[in-house]
């Protein structure tokens, strides 16, 4: 029995790493995300990908990736953008990221379009100070938040502080 292998050259898009959503982005975030080789061909270290990336109405941005080793099939590099983009006003980016390889044989997967929410900064307030002297007692997050963590990994809503076991 032979077994032949078709090499396909093929990278993908594949992970943003940064920015993603969340609280308190900065107005210089770094642009990461991962490129799989998606294809049976090995991409080697004298290859180049070609990048361009946008958020929301801003120019295009346009890049190198420069292959500093070799990456085999189903294996993944990290892009590492050379500039940043500004995401510190709350609201929702749109990110847009297009990858180029001249031997890439099929380009339908060369795309990302994701949408990314920055909440702003949050505001914390513990209210005032109070001294308990007591064996126990039950601290109250509030009511009509999405989820709730303590230090100790549980997600209620109340958590009760015990004097012999505190956390």
């Amino acid at each position: 029995t032979i077994f032949v292998t078709m090499l396909i050259p093929d990278i993908s898009v594949d992970t943003l790493l940064n920015p993603i959503e969340g609280c308190g982005l900065f107005s210089a975030e770094q642009v990461e995300f991962y490129i799989l080789n998606t294809g049976t061909d090995t991409l080697h270290a004298s290859d180049s990908v070609f990048v361009s990336y946008q958020l929301n109405v801003d120019p295009l941005v346009y890049d190198t990736l420069f292959v500093g080793s070799v990456v085999v099939p189903g294996d993944s590099i990290l892009f590492p953008s050379s500039g940043p983009v500004d995401a510190i006003t709350p609201g929702t980016y749109q990110f847009l990221v297009d990858i180029s390889y001249s031997k890439d044989l099929v380009p339908g997967n060369n795309h990302l379009d994701q949408s990314i929410e920055a909440y702003g900064t949050p505001t914390v307030s513990l209210g005032a100070d109070s001294l308990v002297n007591t064996r126990m007692h039950t601290l109250d997050a509030g009511s009509g938040f999405i989820s709730y963590l303590w230090q100790d990994g549980s997600a209620n809503q109340l958590f009760v502080v015990e004097f012999e076991n505190q956390s």
